[in-house]
């Protein structure tokens, strides 16, 4: 077999548990860590070089990397008969901009957009994952929940604890 095999675990109070096990990435979980990657070894080179049965010599960045996904208030029991227009804050941008060393990188889904209007729509489910990088933690997670409510939708849903109880320790 050469191809990628995911395994989600989580590592709690009580003990490791196994989540799931896939032959994909998990969609937050790759966003997250091939943020990770160093520049001197890309995805593709790393899938080349497994498909050609090299041995790999995977770089990772030193700093952190945070993703809160934004879905549906629904999610995941039933997508919306409508279509439910998103707002994005030009700010959003303007962040970005300010901020080179700690961007922003949001990865959409289950997006369509208007091309009349330029207008995003969503009918729900995961709507956008935001990561941002940093070489420290609480910079990485500040980043993204200071610039989360510059995007909006009739239904938003997101967690508000999404690594707080790692800076707690």
């Amino acid at each position: 077999y050469k191809g990628i095999l995911y395994a989600g675990i989580m590592k709690t109070t009580t003990g490791i548990y196994f989540l799931e096990f896939n032959c994909r990435f998990g969609d937050p979980e790759a966003q997250v860590l091939l943020n990770l990657l160093s520049d001197e070894t890309p995805l593709y080179n790393i899938i080349i070089d497994c498909i050609d049965g090299k041995n790999l010599n995977v770089k990772w960045k030193s700093g952190f990397c945070s993703n809160v996904v934004l879905s549906h208030n629904d999610y995941p029991y039933k997508k919306s008969e409508r279509l439910i227009p998103i707002t994005i804050s030009d700010d959003i941008n303007k962040a970005n901009e300010a901020n080179e060393a700690n961007k922003l990188k949001m990865y959409w889904a289950n997006v369509i957009k208007h091309d009349d209007t330029d207008t995003y729509y969503t009918t729900g489910g995961r709507v956008v994952s935001i990561v941002s990088y940093s070489e420290r933690f609480i910079s990485s997670l500040t980043n993204i929940y200071n610039n989360i409510y510059k995007i909006f939708y009739d239904g938003i849903y997101y967690r508000r604890d999404i690594g707080y109880n790692y800076i707690n320790r």
